[in-house]
């Protein structure tokens, strides 16, 4: 077996596992964690498929940006504002059924589609061609989003601090 289908069924084992705890796992800051290091195997299997870009968004924005904000959100919350998925039976069953509606839905689309016979190789070095492109062409865009991000990032800050105060400006 090569190295590449080792890494494969081991970054692959990595976020199935962390999936799984997640949906087992009853303390919410757990999940957060097993949330990582199945963001760390998506990671993982982005590079396997010459994708350095991607996996590089993947560790900024995922890993580092959504797992913080779900651990401040944790912070911020009490304990006694969450409801234990095991009191409501109903909900339990729903998302069963949704889920294994989702599976089947998917597992035959991948079914009927024509994939084509071979992968083409990318040429070059992505992540140096997307940096020029986006420094180049596309730079009224890229300002744009960070200007957006700035705002949502502000609006954060205004929303924690009046939730803080009891909602007093």
């Amino acid at each position: 077996m090569s190295a590449e289908k080792v890494a494969f069924f081991i970054l692959s084992g990595l976020t199935l596992g962390g999936g799984l705890a997640i949906l087992f796992s009853v303390r919410l800051m757990r999940a957060v964690v097993y949330l990582l290091v199945s963001l760390f195997g998506v990671a993982g299997l982005y590079i396997l498929l010459n994708a350095e870009f991607l996996a590089a968004l993947q560790v900024l924005i995922y890993i580092g940006g959504i797992t913080i904000l779900m651990v401040f959100g944790l912070m911020l919350t009490g304990p006694g504002q969450f409801v234990n998925p095991a009191e409501s039976r109903l909900k339990a069953v729903a998302a069963g059924v949704s889920s294994l509606t989702t599976a089947i839905v998917l597992l035959l689309i991948v079914k009927k589609t024509k994939w084509p016979a071979g992968t083409q190789a990318l040429a070059g070095d992505t992540t140096a061609e997307i940096g020029r492109l986006l420094l180049t062409d596309h730079v009224f865009a890229f300002e744009i989003a960070s200007v957006l991000l700035l705002v949502v990032l502000v609006g954060v800050a205004l929303f924690v601090r009046l939730a803080r105060d009891g909602g007093k400006p």
